[in-house]
């Protein structure tokens, strides 16, 4: 895997940290750019697939890259 964009590396930071209320480690933050750029890959080959998730294959990786942060068990019991 290429080295993480830094503005894409930054997004999820900022994102795992609003849901989380902390920082992710170096593994979580990995998976999460693997993530991204499995979904981004495979929604460029899929237009309907990404129009359904936001239009673009950008929009629907991040779309589902928030569902994921959403949906963490941290996210949902912190308090």
């Amino acid at each position: 895997m290429r080295l993480a964009d830094p503005q894409m590396r930054e997004a999820i930071t900022y994102g795992f940290r609003s849901c989380t209320s902390r920082m992710p480690t170096a593994s979580e933050l990995k998976r999460l750019e693997a993530l991204y750029s499995t979904l981004k890959k495979r929604y460029a080959s899929d237009p309907a697939g990404a129009k359904k998730l936001g239009g673009t294959a950008d929009r629907a990786a991040w779309t589902l890259v928030a569902s994921v942060l959403l949906n963490l068990d941290e996210t949902i019991t912190k308090g």
